[in-house]
């Protein structure tokens, strides 16, 4: 026998123990060995998957509504069932699979207009359900977070609420302000 050939017969049998008998069980014939019929080769194969984490906001504006010059308008960040004369909260929906949200709000707002700027402070709540009428107040600067409980999917909602003065407001030219603020949110999966 050659040293070559010792070496391919050992690498064989070595292969043989690592396969195990899925490569055993692969060459038994199924007619008990009379060999009439062919070989059924039958091994298992794993799976898994990998889900990503991930977030979504979902976000309706902060409304103060209309107001004469000099007025000042406070629109607490909660559920309301008054008029949209009264102003309306901005409402954010947080979605997230990991096990964190943390979300932040910058504490003021700019609403450019026709007659100039103003500068509104935010106040933020956050609640289970979006209709609640006295959620939990938290600095939009420093932020809320959000643990993910028993179910899969964490579903949390942020209210945006804010106070405009009336030295805001006072001797503004008629017309509509608008302004915008990012809305951070950072999620970890443990």
């Amino acid at each position: 026998m050659t040293r070559r050939r010792v070496l391919l017969e050992t690498a064989a049998v070595l292969l043989m123990g690592l396969l195990g008998t899925a490569a055993l069980d692969a060459q038994t014939p199924t007619d008990g060995g009379r060999g009439t019929t062919p070989l059924s080769p039958v091994v298992i194969v794993g799976a898994r998957v990998m889900v990503e984490s991930s977030a979504s906001l979902d976000a309706t504006g902060l409304d103060f509504g209309a107001l004469v010059p000099g007025a000042e308008r406070v629109v607490p960040p909660a559920a309301t069932a008054g008029a949209a004369a009264s102003g309306t909260p901005g409402l954010i929906a947080v979605d997230f699979n990991g096990a964190r949200m943390t979300v932040s709000i910058p504490p003021a707002i700019t609403l450019v207009g026709p007659g100039g700027r103003m500068v509104a402070a935010l106040s933020c709540a956050h609640a289970d359900v979006a209709n609640a009428l006295s959620p939990t107040r938290f600095d939009c600067a420093q932020g809320c977070a959000f643990t993910r409980t028993t179910d899969a999917h964490g579903r949390r909602f942020v209210f945006v609420g804010g106070t405009l003065p009336s030295a805001e407001t006072a001797r503004k030219t008629a017309g509509q302000y608008t302004g915008s603020v990012t809305v951070t949110a950072t999620y970890t999966t443990t």
